[in-house]
């Protein structure tokens, strides 16, 4: 029996890799799915869009939407529409600006926070013909254009329990040509201790019911498992590069990963952090442990 696909629709001039997108992934097939990813790297037409997406013969389709590419999305989602194939939208801007992305024409289903669960909950309900409209996290676009919105499940409390994310999904050794680096990206933990008034954190975190789990992190074993699974998909990577909001705010979980990550993986590594984090232990550590390079944010008024 043919396998459901997925394709994801990522579109990206910056930053290259989404890892919620990798995760994703992972969830899609540690439950029996296929997947395959569509990458945008420029602007591109309806006949070339199209002519892409069918190249993967998806089932269903997922598309990804920060709010820096949230123009692209308006100009996609139409078109994506005519293929009159079941779609999924979701990533920071449709969490944070829901109506917003359900005025566009051909966006009817959108995710709202994490979307481990949803996403398996909206695929099943698609593969056995059953309504998705009462599934947690999503908001649904009805007939008469009401919208239907969903409440949020809660936080992951823990991160472990997440299959370790599918690097394969994207291709990148053709980012590593594209780039003058060969970073693999990776990521500790999930939200940030602080509230800083440029950030969507504090929004974010006033979305869940258990909020006070909003900031989790990853156990250093399953960190590094994670990022050992990625250098065997792509071991001509030089360096690592850490995309959480702040990867030293957890001092007893710092130290065991600078010793961790010296011995089990020891290439060179940037992150960021906050002023305030930084002592001269942990600067210590950072230099010990392999950090290149930390980039610290200020909050400034």
């Amino acid at each position: 029996m043919k396998k459901t696909k997925i394709t994801f629709i990522y579109s990206d001039f910056t930053n290259k890799f989404s890892r919620g997108i990798a995760q994703l992934s992972a969830c899609l097939k540690q439950s029996g799915y296929r997947t395959s990813l569509v990458y945008l790297e420029r602007w591109v037409t309806k006949e070339e869009l199209l002519r892409e997406v069918k190249k993967h013969n998806p089932d269903i389709l997922a598309v990804s939407c920060n709010s820096f590419m949230f123009p692209q999305i308006k100009r996609y989602a139409p078109w994506l529409a005519e293929l009159k194939m079941p779609t999924i939208y979701g990533g920071n801007h449709p969490t944070v600006a829901p109506e917003e992305c359900l005025e566009i024409k051909g966006v009817d289903v959108l995710c709202r926070g994490e979307g481990e669960g949803a996403i398996l909950d909206f695929c099943e309900a698609i593969k056995e013909g059953r309504t998705y409209a009462q599934i947690p996290n999503l908001c649904v676009k009805k007939p008469d254009g009401t919208i239907q919105k969903n409440p949020l499940r809660l936080l992951i409390k823990n991160l472990d329990e997440l299959p370790l994310i599918d690097y394969s999904i994207f291709d990148y050794q053709k980012l590593f040509d594209a780039t003058f680096y060969k970073r693999l990206t990776a990521q500790a933990s999930r939200g940030c201790i602080y509230n800083c008034t440029y950030c969507s954190n504090h929004f974010l975190r006033s979305l869940y019911p258990n909020r006070q789990y909003y900031v989790r992190f990853q156990s250093v074993d399953r960190l590094l498992s994670e990022i050992e699974e990625g250098l065997k998909v792509f071991p001509s990577a030089k360096e690592i590069f850490f995309i959480d909001d702040t990867i030293i705010n957890n001092k007893e979980w710092f130290e065991k990963f600078a010793l961790e990550y010296k011995e089990r993986i020891g290439l060179p590594y940037y992150g960021h952090a906050r002023f305030e984090d930084v002592n001269d232990g942990v600067a210590r550590l950072l230099k010990e442990s392999g950090c290149k390079l930390l980039y610290l944010g200020v909050e400034n008024g």
